[in-house]
């Protein structure tokens, strides 16, 4: 007997991927959670008039699903990486300018360019390979 909450045998072609790997594969995180969003909030809507407590346990996978999501992938919004940027370019040009003025000066200044962006990269649960991950969208915690 299939398991109609967490592993539906029609979401489990043979020789395939399960369904909601393959949407993450295929259409990426965020519109998967923003279809786990929607699904929960379906199944919580319809479940007095259709199949009441599966249709809410199925509406705490998705939910729970989201909270998984939540647990692998911290989520940067646009500002949160144009402050990023930023505060790269901040250590750049410090450190272009340290290599120009050798002072006590300019380096307590690229000091304190890489202590913010430290600081920025901790708050955030970002590490220093941002880069690569900035075009998905999608910042890995490690």
């Amino acid at each position: 007997m299939s398991d109609m909450i967490n592993h539906p045998s029609h979401y489990n072609a043979p020789g395939r991927k399960e369904c909601i790997v393959e949407m993450e594969e295929k259409f990426g995180i965020e519109k998967v959670k923003a279809f786990c969003e929607l699904n929960a909030y379906k199944y919580r809507y319809r479940a007095e008039m259709k199949n009441g407590a599966e249709d809410i346990k199925k509406a705490e996978w998705y939910e729970s699903k989201l909270q998984e999501y939540a647990g692998q992938y911290n989520m940067v919004t646009q500002d949160e990486v144009d402050e990023w940027e930023v505060l790269q370019e901040e250590v750049r040009a410090a450190s272009h300018l340290m290599s120009v003025t050798h002072n006590p000066e300019t380096c307590a200044r690229y000091d304190r360019a890489v202590e913010n962006l430290i600081k920025f990269e901790k708050e955030h649960g970002l590490d220093h390979n941002l880069k690569s991950v900035i075009k998905t969208g999608v910042f890995g915690k490690e």
